[in-house]
């Protein structure tokens, strides 16, 4: 009979592995990018602005009777939509591909949003505080979406913690600050996208847990009207001419870029350190033949 200590349980990771999982797992990302993406950008087409044309958001766009819950359920279906794509990579124990897929899904949603310059022209009140409030709905679906698989590791709590984690977030800001120069389609998203990968990157490495990402779309919101109230004054949306840094991202790019970049940090550094490591002197010793 065999001892208790021979049987090994079969990690998900494991199980992941094989050939056809991995096969069964790609169709997620496929699908996002195919399929569900387009579908999510008609969606996010759909909704109407204030003077009635496309520049919009969940939040920000017509009020008054239907039209005022346009916007917000055409939002929700496509959030719903990057949940039920991300469900076969995330039942078969890929969480990785299953937040990439969704946030591949919801960038076509961010490649079609209506930008900040356009919300300004569409005549739409109380942008700020709307779109803050959008910034702190993505921070919570971003929450629920990484908090949903466990994190690979955690040390300590504590004030080193959250300072290890502050510094994960600023420097996601900084970057993202950096690389948006304009408020051009595509460009939010690629800079919510590289600054979560560089806060991923420093949690990652730090031995912290990827849920720091989602504090990006509400701080990023926050931070961004802050520096442009500080910059403009009061009016400082109707002043505000040719969007640039973190008040030209969208909620909608912060939750893509989150989803995207956070997934991507976690892969490009577990594949860096479950490469095998070779020390010179053993690498410079002769090999020996087996069949000798």
């Amino acid at each position: 009979m065999c001892s208790g200590s021979l049987v090994r349980t079969v990690t998900p990771r494991e199980r992941a592995a094989t050939p056809r999982r991995r096969v069964l797992a790609l169709t997620s990302p496929v699908l996002a990018l195919t399929v569900a993406g387009p579908v999510a950008g008609v969606l996010w087409s759909a909704m109407r602005g204030a003077d009635g044309g496309h520049a919009a958001t969940a939040i920000v766009g017509r009020v008054g009777g239907f039209e005022t819950l346009r916007n917000p359920l055409l939002g929700a279906l496509s959030i719903l939509l990057a949940v039920l794509v991300a469900l076969p990579a995330a039942r078969l124990g890929r969480p990785m591909v299953a937040r990439l897929s969704a946030g591949l899904v919801l960038a076509w949603a961010a490649l079609v949003s209506g930008r900040l310059d356009e919300l300004i022209r569409s005549d739409a009140t109380a942008i700020a505080p709307r779109l803050i409030l959008e910034g702190a709905i993505a921070s919570l679906a971003a929450f629920l979406w990484f908090r949903a698989a466990p994190p690979h590791r955690v040390r300590s709590g504590g004030w080193p913690a959250l300072a290890l984690n502050a510094l994960g977030v600023a420097s996601g800001l900084v970057v993202a600050h950096i690389v948006a120069t304009s408020a051009l389609p595509g460009q939010g998203f690629a800079a919510a996208s590289i600054g979560a990968l560089s806060c991923g990157v420093v949690l990652r490495v730090t031995g912290r847990s990827a849920l720091a990402v989602a504090w990006m779309p509400l701080l990023g919101s926050v931070v961004g009207w802050a520096h442009v109230s500080v910059m403009l004054g009061p009016g400082s949306s109707a002043a505000l001419g040719s969007p640039a840094g973190l008040v030209a991202v969208m909620p909608i790019d912060w939750l893509a870029g989150a989803l995207v970049g956070g997934s991507l940090a976690w892969w490009w550094v577990s594949t860096v350190e479950s490469e095998p490591v070779v020390s010179p002197a053993l690498a410079a010793r002769p090999t020996v033949n087996a069949e000798a």
